[in-house]
C-alpha cells in the first residue's frame, strides 16, 4: 500500500516550497525510516515523537485502529510530525498522541517565517490493495468532524490535505487542501477560480497553475470565516471540483487533517486536536468502496 506525507509545493506567492517528505513506497522511504511503528498501537496509549528540527519528514505514531475513522483497520491510520521542510536544529516539534482524535503538537518555529515548515496531521490512507485511488463514484458520503485549537500568534492554518488520482499511474497526483482556520500572512498561491457555498459556509477556491501536472494543479478551498470546530462535507466538495473540470482526478488516495505550521513567533506554541472523525459510506453498503 502506498503512503504519502508531503511533496514539494508552493507555500506563498512566488516561492516554491523546499522538497518535502516524499511519497512513501513511490520513492522508497519506509515506515521504519519515518519513525512509524510497524504494528497497531493500542488506543489510548501515549506516543511521543520529537523532531529536533533537522529530520525529514520526522518521526510519527501509528498505525492505529480508531473507530471514529470508518476505514481505520490498524494498518492505515497514522499521526505524523511531518516536518517536511525543517527550519534547522533548535526548531523542535513534538507530537503527543493518545489517539488520532486526541493529540497535540508543541512547535517552536522562527519569527516572521512564511514558508510551510511542517504539517503535523492525522493521516488516513484510502488507496486500494490494487494500488489505485478509491473511486469517488462508489462513495455515498464522506464527511469529517473536527475540534481543534491553535495559537493566535505566528503564521499557521488548520486544514485538510487530500490526495487524489484516477489510476495507479496518477496515484497522489492531485492535492486538494481545505483551510478551515486560517491565520496565515499570505493567501494561497495561484488565483481564485470560484466562490462556492458548501453547508451554509462560503469558500474561495484557489488553483495554482504552477504546481502539479496538467489536470492535477494544486487546489485550495479556503473557508470564509474561521472555525475551530465543525463538519466538512468532503465528498460534496470533491464532486464539485470534478463537475467544474478543475481536476482530472476521480479517486481518493488519502485524507489528512492537521496544521500547516510556518511560524510560532519564535516561541514554543501548542496546537491541540480534541476530536476528529472521518465518516465514509458506500452506495453499495458495507466497506467495499474504500477497502477493496
Amino acid at each position: 500500500m502506498v503512503i504519502a506525507t508531503r511533496r514539494p509545493r508552493v507555500c506563498s506567492p512566488g516561492r516554491r516550497r523546499s522538497a518535502g517528505a516524499a511519497v512513501v513506497g513511490l520513492l522508497g522511504i519506509s515506515l521504519i525510516a519515518a519513525g512509524v511503528a510497524g504494528s497497531a498501537l493500542a488506543s489510548g496509549s501515549l506516543c511521543i515523537r520529537t523532531d529536533p528540527g533537522n529530520e525529514n519528514p520526522g518521526p510519527g505514531c501509528g498505525p492505529y485502529r480508531y473507530k471514529p475513522i470508518s476505514d481505520s483497520n490498524g494498518e492505515n491510520t497514522y499521526v505524523l510530525n511531518d516536518m517536511w521542510n525543517p527550519a534547522g536544529p533548535g526548531h523542535r516539534q513534538t507530537i503527543r498522541v493518545h489517539t488520532p482524535g486526541k493529540w497535540s503538537v508543541i512547535s517552536d518555529q522562527p519569527r516572521g517565517n512564511t514558508a510551510v515548515l511542517s504539517y503535523p496531521d492525522v493521516q488516513q490512507i484510502l488507496t486500494t490493495t490494487q494500488d489505485t485511488p478509491a473511486p469517488l463514484a462508489r462513495f455515498a458520503a464522506i464527511s469529517s468532524t473536527f475540534r481543534q485549537s491553535m495559537p493566535s500568534v505566528g503564521d499557521n492554518e488548520a486544514a485538510y490535505d487530500i490526495w487524489m488520482g484516477n489510476s495507479a499511474a496518477t496515484d497522489y497526483a492531485q492535492e486538494v487542501m481545505i483551510w478551515v482556520d486560517d491565520h496565515r500572512t499570505n493567501p494561497p498561491p495561484g488565483r481564485i477560480v470560484a466562490r462556492p457555498e458548501f453547508g451554509h459556509a462560503r469558500y474561495a477556491v484557489w488553483q495554482d497553475p504552477t504546481d502539479g501536472s496538467t489536470g492535477f494543479h494544486t487546489i485550495y478551498i479556503v473557508r470564509h470565516g474561521n472555525e475551530s470546530s465543525g463538519t466538512v462535507n468532503v465528498l460534496a466538495m470533491l464532486h464539485w471540483l470534478v463537475s467544474r473540470h478543475l481536476t482530472a482526478a476521480t479517486g481518493l488516495n488519502q485524507i489528512d487533517f492537521g496544521w500547516e505550521i510556518c511560524s510560532t513567533d519564535g516561541h514554543r506554541q501548542t496546537f491541540t486536536m480534541s476530536a476528529y472523525r472521518l465518516g465514509l459510506r458506500c452506495h453499495s453498503g458495507g466497506t467495499a468502496c474504500y477497502s477493496s
